[in-house]
């Protein structure tokens, strides 16, 4: 495929195949931002290869494990080579691992999310980074309020989400040209929510558990589309954000901070 002449920004997007990051995608895509995007997923799921179809040449796909540094590698190199550029990266894929308490889980279960939800970010931030300095670009992490919660049963999880908002807040002191900052995207109608409902009985609190049972029974989940739309205007065009010096901040996705990167019709939760 031959480089694009066009002056749109080149964002990569992981775990793109459904959920969070399959909106993010569409969004991205269309208007009113129209970017070229490089999707890394584990698999190509249908609706993923159906938004390929519908912009052939504004998205490129790269199969494989985001942990794996080469699949970062590919995706970076696919970028540079096919459209000459790199403006953002969207890192979206993570999974809630080990739902098990600290003194009963298997530590290998901790290090193998950890490589996910954690290592795999450092990875694909290094293999940026050249490019991303170059168009002053911008890193936009999915974090979690588990980040700053203590549910039982999800320490590992709790704990890979702190560590991110930590690695946000350096990226931003050490490379000040390129904008950091790490969402918290609230409670999304997500297979995450439906593992937690199956899983999650067993080791969680009751109270806790039924809250998220309930949000699902209540209808309260919020949609993908309205903090993928955040995430998606803050990797195409970090300005104001850039401006209001929230660059290493870990920030709800309906903050007042971020109202010029919300959708409009997206109602405050």
């Amino acid at each position: 495929m031959s480089s694009s002449t066009s002056s749109s920004p080149v964002i990569i997007v992981t775990g793109a195949s459904k959920g969070l990051g399959l909106s993010t995608l569409a969004i991205l895509c269309g208007t009113p931002f129209s970017a070229r995007v490089v999707c890394i997923s584990r698999s190509h799921s249908d609706d993923l290869l159906l938004f390929q179809k519908m912009y052939p040449d504004q998205i490129l796909l790269v199969r494989g494990d985001v942990s794996v540094r080469a699949t970062s590698q590919e995706a970076v190199d696919l970028a540079i080579k096919t459209w000459g550029r790199l403006d953002g990266i969207v890192l979206n894929a993570g999974s809630l691992g080990p739902l098990n308490r600290i003194a009963d889980v298997d530590v290998k279960d901790v290090e193998s999310l950890f490589s996910i939800n954690f290592s795999s970010l450092i990875h694909t931030i290094q293999v940026s980074l050249p490019h991303l300095r170059t168009s002053k670009g911008s890193v936009v992490m999915v974090s979690s309020g588990a980040a700053e919660a203590d549910y039982a049963g999800w320490g590992a999880y709790s704990a890979s989400k702190a560590a991110m908002n930590s690695l946000c807040r350096t990226l931003a002191n050490e490379e000040p040209e390129v904008f950091s900052i790490a969402i918290r995207p609230g409670v999304i109608d997500t297979d995450m929510q439906a593992d937690i409902r199956l899983r999650g009985e067993q080791h969680m609190a009751p109270d806790a558990y039924a809250k998220f049972k309930g949000l699902h029974t209540s209808g309260a989940l919020l949609p993908p589309a309205w903090p993928g739309y955040v995430l998606a205007s803050l990797a195409f065009n970090p300005k104001t954000a850039r401006e209001q010096q929230l660059s290493g901040k870990f920030v709800q996705w309906n903050a007042k901070e971020l109202e010029e990167h919300q959708n409009p019709m997206s109602l405050r939760k």
